[in-house]
């Protein structure tokens, strides 16, 4: 009777570890997909995104033909001492608006009318990767009263923007050339293309699975929405003006094939003071391949930055409604 009590508690035991074990590796692995998407509409457009955590606000912005799933390491990671929210601009993840052509402009728009609705108390730090770098780094020069800081990942420079249109009038003729074609097998003719100029050699060769998972969100957009976001990024009109008092932290991967170190100083040179790194190994996508590193950047740089301010109100401009 002794024997069977005592292999009953160590079964009990054994049973109640595993499933601690279980609901907290759990919790941490399902923080991203335990949010519930938000919605806020200005007119006949609608933007989902993400908003977790308490504090200084950081609002993450993806870059071309992905969604605010591509933040998920940074969501996880900075939602314990900050507010922390990722949005999908038009035409992107699972927000409307891109399925006509737009100006570049319009998504910096867009940008302020989000920042509004979300009612902010403080000064958010903007975040974002290639063409949502851009969208962060434009912002700032037509409303530097705004932001905190920013932070551009893998922005292609100003002098990309030739080779830009030329991308983009040759996706333009292969996508008029696939027309009969579904949006997923027309993709799927991009996506050698994309792998290429995208990620590092190495980080594909070792995250298959990985790899396999984008190429299916990649193949799942509208094609007429990465024309219209394409086309909004290489016909931009450039940015001149130097941007005085908003910090930046300007950061490259080392093996990106889109974009040059001379491209991301170039745009660095326009806001003085701005911190410039490099991320080495790592392709067009280096917060994503290294996040661990980029993390570590992002909070080194916050902490100096908001260290350093001596107010961090914002102004609200407007109300949006909320769905």
């Amino acid at each position: 009777m002794k024997t069977i009590v005592q292999t009953s508690r160590r079964l009990f035991v054994c049973l109640f570890l595993i499933s601690i074990y279980f609901v907290s590796s759990t919790a941490t692995a399902s923080l991203y997909e335990s949010l519930a998407p938000k919605k806020v509409t200005f007119g006949s457009r609608a933007m989902t995104y993400v908003d977790v955590g308490e504090g200084t606000p950081i609002i993450f912005i993806h870059g071309w033909s992905s969604h605010k799933r591509y933040w998920k390491e940074q969501i996880e990671a900075f939602s314990d001492t900050n507010r922390v929210i990722a949005y999908e601009w038009r035409g992107m993840g699972d927000s409307n608006g891109g399925e006509e052509p737009y100006e570049f402009s319009e998504l910096i728009e867009d940008l302020r009318l989000f920042i509004d609705s979300l009612n902010l108390k403080q000064k958010p730090i903007l975040v974002g990767h290639s063409l949502g770098g851009l969208q962060v780094m434009h912002f700032a020069s037509m409303y530097p009263d705004v932001p905190a800081a920013i932070i551009s990942v893998d922005a292609p420079g100003r002098d990309n923007l030739v080779t830009g249109r030329v991308m983009y009038w040759a996706m333009s003729a292969t996508y008029a050339l696939t027309s009969f074609l579904s949006d997923y097998n027309a993709n799927s003719l991009q996506v050698p293309f994309n792998r290429f100029f995208f990620y590092s050699s190495e980080f594909i060769e070792n995250n298959e699975s990985f790899i396999d998972s984008w190429e299916e969100q990649f193949k799942s957009n509208s094609v007429d929405s990465l024309i219209n976001a394409f086309r909004a990024m290489t016909f931009r009109i450039r940015t001149e003006k130097p941007v005085n008092g908003v910090p930046a932290l300007f950061v490259m991967g080392s093996e990106d094939r889109f974009i040059s170190q001379k491209q991301t100083e170039d745009y660095g040179s326009l806001f003085p003071g701005s911190q410039f790194e490099i991320i080495s190994g790592a392709g067009h996508m280096s917060s994503e391949e290294q996040p661990d590193y980029f993390n570590r950047l992002l909070h080194s740089f916050i902490g100096k930055t908001l260290s350093n301010q001596t107010t961090n109100k914002l102004v609200r401009v407007m109300d949006v409604s909320e769905e």
